[in-house]
């Protein structure tokens, strides 16, 4: 099925976002770039690996389909403050239910860098909302492998990144080449991520939900109990006194 980024200008109740994007990766990793690419334009600043040009938290908006897309640029990671900063930008957006996307480039992964994001998955903020998204791409044209099979084979030799797959439950994560004008991986992780900011939300609606309904679970018996107990004594004081 053929899907289109929509740029067209949508009516007032569309306009509230259904789904916010944050791009999370160090200096150096394509993050900026990655949020252009999804953007189809140069929107968030991007330099040399070398220089971080990204410092505040920004934003921009596309339309996928009927959807309004707010990609969030952060500024690089450095450590699980960094997290929290972002968090309490979001929170001041009203944008509380958000899909984290780690960018990580393909080839340029150090034990420093492992450290910040093994803090940052166990943040119970990004648990079950959270994907991979896979820059320099082309690197993976080296290995002897169909083409299909390179991310998988490059994952195999990068053991950090499986495990945290496993153990945070994250199945969802693509290679991209932001120099490319091939958009069916980004495409495909529109859709993926809308697809899980939407359970996203009815997990919280249920939770919701659950916790308004638990009073009436409660108290509804307590009060069949105590209505009871209140009508077995008045019969029995009322047999007591005709006696």
């Amino acid at each position: 099925m053929k899907r289109n980024l929509n740029y067209e200008t949508m009516s007032g109740t569309q306009k509230k976002s259904a789904l916010t994007l944050v791009l999370v990766g160090f200096q150096g990793s394509g993050k900026s770039a990655t949020g252009n690419t999804i953007l189809k334009r140069r929107s968030f600043q991007c330099g040399m690996g070398t220089i971080a040009t990204t410092v505040s938290i920004t934003r921009d908006e596309i339309h996928h389909g009927a959807i309004k897309i707010t990609i969030v640029d952060t500024p690089p990671l450095s450590s699980k403050e960094t997290l929290t900063a972002i968090n309490r930008d979001l929170t001041k957006h009203e944008q509380t239910t958000a899909v984290y996307v780690i960018v990580i480039a393909i080839g340029r992964f150090t034990q420093d860098e492992k450290n910040v994001v093994e803090e940052i998955l166990s943040n119970r903020s990004m648990q079950g909302r959270t994907l991979f998204i896979f820059t320099r791409k082309d690197e993976l044209e080296d290995l002897n492998c169909r083409e299909e099979d390179r991310l998988g084979v490059w994952l195999d030799s990068t053991p950090t990144i499986r495990k945290w797959m496993r153990q945070y439950k994250i199945n969802n994560y693509f290679a991209i080449e932001n120099t490319s004008n091939k958009y069916d991986a980004i495409l495909e992780m529109i859709d993926v991520a809308v697809n899980m900011n939407n359970q996203t939300k009815r997990n919280c609606f249920g939770k919701k939900i659950f916790r308004e309904g638990v009073p009436l679970a409660v108290v509804i018996p307590v009060t069949i109990v105590v209505f009871v107990g209140i009508l077995v004594l008045v019969v029995q004081n009322a047999i007591c006194s005709s006696m």
